[in-house]
């Protein structure tokens, strides 16, 4: 009788626990899962214009249509944006007004310069903030 009593108490608190242990797991699976895929938007300059690469493949000024078909259905991509230096610095605004027509849950920028590829790119991080300019700018 004692141990049918333990049994009714221990079984429910195991399986219960066993659940819990199972559901923090996956979350946390979840959680790290990295990105299933990434795509590379490259912007560079040619001849005075910035025209884009999505991956290998040119697409001139318009990129977002490649976007999409690289990405497929899946929504868990993240971009990649490379900067050639040359490319003036406004065209990162063009590619933030792309980046709110699909949804994509992670951008990272980077540039690079041509001359001096062994140097590698570097992050930029770009901010949508407006901050004053100083009260003696340059003429």
């Amino acid at each position: 009788m004692f141990a049918r009593r333990l049994l009714n108490i221990v079984a429910p608190v195991l399986v219960l626990s066993l659940g819990l242990t199972l559901g923090s797991r996956a979350h946390a699976n979840s959680d790290h899962a990295g990105p299933a895929k990434t795509i590379t938007l490259w912007v560079q300059e040619v001849r005075g214009r910035a025209l884009y690469w999505v991956n290998d493949k040119p697409c001139g000024r318009a990129p977002l249509s490649e976007i999409g078909a690289a990405s497929g259905s899946n929504r868990n991509v993240a971009l990649t944006v490379i900067l050639d230096s040359r490319v003036p610095i406004r065209e990162m605004a063009e590619i933030e007004g792309l980046m709110e027509k699909i949804d994509l849950k992670s951008v990272h920028y980077y540039v690079f310069d041509r001359v001096y590829p062994g140097m590698g790119m570097s992050e930029i991080v770009w901010k949508l903030q407006s901050v004053p300019l100083p009260t003696s700018p340059p003429k």
